[in-house]
């Protein structure tokens, strides 16, 4: 624990310093500062355990997090397992320990997440395995309106708009950032994410306010939701967005989804050629992912944030109903993303229903698709080859599991 050691010490003397010596070489020194931690962190992540039943199943599920990213680590849990779930906290160990650490405190655990830097992947890379994001990127390419393929929802969220008589007003107003940040955005994500939502300093979205504005969604007079965003050569980002008081009457009025159509005509109308909408969760099956997608959003080939190794540890019934119930982007190469389908083939599966699956959980960006078979994957093998427009591979998904052994 040298590391953690020198990391406390060089902080202690750091404070020591005058302000007016250090202040200069503050931003340089926190960005060394911050790269040693990291480092740490990946060598000696904090390992967490988590018990109890599965989301949609009640089966029983466990798995651990090794990592310090506390809104990914509650992402996952909240996901995964209902409310009476059970936490564990087994403190720091080597990387390289943590599944023997599991083993050795009776944790039998059905997967497990590690956190991991450029370093630490080399090691994860040779081992079975997959490379998940915390986050993926998406953009939306303008002009977007007129595009046939999401004709059916643009005109769903106009029917709400007309509906509830909603419109826009864009404001670059300082005082309106309060109002924006305090009584919008952070009551909406910590409504809507809970002990996963990430509140971000009001000082680095004030900064972006500056060089963008407020894009506010009203009923009349009254604003309901805005969402703020930043000018970038050529592009547009959306930064956060949030809703009135977390009023959710007014998501159900289709606030968020007007966010967005008004966004594109407005910068459409200006010229622009992309939309870069923020980050989402890797699972296809994600509620924002899937809006993302619906309006026509693309995946980006970057990380986002946090990268997870994700191994499969037991062949549950637990783990294969959620595998097989949530498709997933993952990086088996940089820049590469892939996803990744679990099929249970049982004797009543039809193959002619992968195309449909497939399509189910379509996203543009994604450069490929892997399906992982749990049972027999020979009669698969003619339904792949003539599935159109799906670059398919097929693979057993029993060859994916670790033996851990143990129990609990």
């Amino acid at each position: 624990m040298a590391i953690r050691w020198l990391l406390a010490l060089s902080s202690r003397y750091y404070r020591k310093i005058p302000l007016a010596i250090r202040e200069p070489f503050t931003p340089v020194l926190y960005k060394y500062y911050y790269r040693v931690r990291s480092a740490f962190y990946a060598l000696y992540p904090m390992v967490f355990v988590f018990e109890g039943q599965a989301r949609g199943n009640g089966l029983a599920l466990s798995f651990a997090y090794a990592g310090s990213d506390d809104a990914t680590r509650e992402y996952w849990s909240h996901t995964l397992l209902t409310s009476s779930f059970k936490r564990h906290s087994l403190g720091r160990c080597f990387f390289l320990r943590v599944l023997p650490v599991l083993k050795k405190k009776h944790f039998n655990c059905d997967f497990i997440f590690i956190e991991h830097l450029y370093l630490t992947l080399q090691f994860f890379g040779r081992t079975k395995g997959f490379r998940i994001p915390s986050w993926i990127k998406m953009e939306i390419t303008l002009p977007n309106l007129d595009k046939k393929v999401w004709q059916a929802k643009k005109a769903d969220i106009q029917r709400l708009i007309r509906k509830h008589h909603l419109e826009f007003e864009l404001s670059r107003d300082p005082d309106r950032f309060d109002e924006f940040y305090y009584g919008m955005h952070v009551p909406y994500i910590k409504e809507r994410f809970e002990e996963a939502a990430l509140v971000e300093d009001p000082k680095d979205l004030r900064d972006a306010y500056a060089r963008g504005g407020l894009l506010l969604v009203k009923k009349g007079p009254e604003v309901l939701a805005g969402v703020l965003f930043e000018y970038l050569p050529q592009k547009v980002r959306l930064r956060k967005l949030g809703v009135r008081d977390a009023n959710w009457q007014y998501v159900r009025w289709g606030v968020i989804s007007a966010m967005y159509y008004f966004v594109m005509l407005e910068m459409e109308k200006e010229g622009y050629e992309k939309i870069l909408i923020g980050g989402t969760r890797p699972l296809l099956t994600d509620g924002v992912t899937r809006y993302k997608i619906s309006v026509n959003a693309r995946l980006l080939p970057v990380i986002g944030g946090t990268c997870l190794w994700l191994r499969l540890l037991k062949d549950t019934p637990a783990l294969k109903d959620f595998l097989t119930r949530n498709p997933f982007v993952y990086f088996p190469k940089p820049n590469q993303p892939r996803r990744a389908i679990f099929l249970n083939v049982d004797p009543d599966f039809k193959p002619e229903r992968i195309e449909e699956i497939v399509q189910d959980s379509a996203c543009e960006g994604i450069t490929g698709t892997d399906l992982f078979v749990f049972g027999e994957v020979g009669t698969l093998q003619d339904s792949i080859a003539t599935a159109q427009n799906c670059p398919l591979t097929i693979k057993p998904a029993r060859d994916l599991f670790v033996d851990q052994g143990g129990a609990r």
